[in-house]
């Protein structure tokens, strides 16, 4: 099962280092700083093996993932409602792709001492 596969917008282009939350967004007190810098690094190194769209790249992903049989997916309005009944109709990514992913997880994105703060 996947939950939240859009990282709580983390892999949108709106989210960059000068994205700010308020106080009452759950957000606000574990994506600033280091951490932010660091995921920042990761989505970086994501559109490098996928594209400037990383979004439908992760859509495909987890439609096409043999191992996902449920993805929960949040939206805020009929527009993304309507582009969650898109992704069924998205290309499997090649398995090039899908091992330059897996490698880069398993060495921490190559971002030597780089850790995400828990």
């Amino acid at each position: 099962m996947a939950r939240s596969p859009l990282a709580t917008g983390i892999l949108s282009d709106k989210f960059n280092i000068n994205s700010k939350y308020s106080k009452q967004d759950y957000r606000y007190n574990w994506l600033r700083g280091k951490r932010k810098k660091v995921i920042l690094d990761q989505v970086e190194s994501l559109k490098k093996i996928l594209g400037k769209d990383i979004l439908n790249s992760s859509y495909s992903y987890l439609v096409h993932h043999n191992n996902i049989d449920k993805i929960i997916f949040g939206f805020k309005d009929i527009v993304q409602l309507q582009n969650i009944f898109k992704i069924t109709k998205l290309k499997k990514l090649s398995e090039k792709k899908i091992d330059l992913l897996l490698e880069l997880y398993k060495n921490n994105f190559f971002l030597k001492d780089k850790k995400l703060l828990y």
